[in-house]
């Protein structure tokens, strides 16, 4: 009986402050299901001021869960005018990393988590419903491959346009919405080169940039992590700033 309490405690909290975010431009904990399976997710969920409605952005983290980069990029979006929904695949789960062990939670199972992402901001009354994009990096950024394949797009709706940040370029299927790859020529993690094949596809814009390494957003110094060097770009960093405003305004604003 007190466990239930909690739990509507809980839920009554989360629902106060996603009313909050209706009225004035600030961010909460928002909670939502996976489309799949109904596990419970947590999500970081930012708006302009005002009421909307507002074109959005579902954020996809990479293996190692949440990073500064992730929420630099939300309060950017946030600026830009867009709804951003900053998912946290791993908590609920009982996860803090999937880098040493990509097995633990697959792309497949993420994808539905982006979609429950969607359903969930679908539901918000400050949100226009058929303009959402999907933003994803590295681990997150294949999900953003993967979940936009032409052969799962959705019978009804689905996300307006994608923007995956230096994935792992596995998969070669057109993508249903207009997608934007960016990725740095000197990733060892995932390299540029698999990416070259999307270059022939009409929905997808590829962009490289030279020198720079995996994670090149992430702010930090020079560094090594399970044997692949990461680091921060100011360069690609702004100029990849520059490109995923432009390439969402393109195709979330309102005609």
């Amino acid at each position: 009986m007190r466990g239930r309490r909690l739990m509507r405690y809980a839920r009554a909290v989360v629902a106060a402050a996603v009313g909050l975010l209706a009225f004035s431009g600030c961010s909460g904990l928002t909670t939502f299901s996976s489309r799949q399976d109904g596990q419970r997710l947590t999500g970081v969920l930012r708006k302009p001021g005002g009421p909307g409605p507002f074109p959005a952005v579902v954020l996809m983290h990479g293996c190692g869960g949440i990073q500064p980069g992730n929420e630099t990029w939300a309060s950017a979006l946030t600026t830009w005018g867009y709804v951003a929904l900053l998912v946290d695949s791993f908590t609920s789960r009982g996860l803090s990393e999937i880098c040493t062990n990509f097995g633990r939670l697959g792309v497949g199972d993420r994808t539905f988590d982006a979609y429950g992402a969607l359903d969930h901001l679908r539901s918000l009354p400050f949100v226009a419903k058929d303009r959402v994009a999907l933003m994803g990096w590295s681990h997150g950024g294949r999900v953003v491959l993967f979940a936009l394949s032409e052969d799962r797009r959705p019978a009804i709706g689905g996300f307006r346009a994608g923007v995956a940040l230096y994935p792992l370029c596995e998969s070669h299927s057109r993508t249903y919405p207009p997608t934007l790859i960016l990725v740095g020529d000197a990733d060892d993690w995932t390299p540029a080169a698999r990416c070259d094949v999307f270059r022939s596809h009409a929905t997808i814009e590829l962009k490289v940039y030279k020198g720079a390494p995996h994670s090149f957003d992430n702010p930090g110094p020079p560094r090594t992590y399970l044997g692949h060097a990461l680091g921060y770009d100011h360069a690609a960093t702004a100029d990849a700033r520059n490109m995923v405003r432009e390439f969402l305004a393109r195709h979330l604003r309102a005609p």
